[in-house]
């Protein structure tokens, strides 16, 4: 996988964990969750045309 894709998950993880710490009721804890699991499906389809060697 794309190291940028990497950094951009890792991100939006650390992001959710700061809102878990907020005390959100559950009804929002369950947006926040949906929120990540469309972010992951989104990173997850993204293809990345492999790099040509060059000699």
């Amino acid at each position: 996988m794309n190291k940028g894709l990497d950094i951009a998950r890792y991100t939006f993880e650390e992001n959710v964990e700061k809102f878990s710490l907020l005390g959100l009721d559950e009804d929002q804890a369950q947006k926040v969750k949906s929120l990540q699991d469309n972010f992951n499906r989104l990173l997850d389809g993204i293809i990345l045309p492999k790099k040509a060697k060059l000699l």
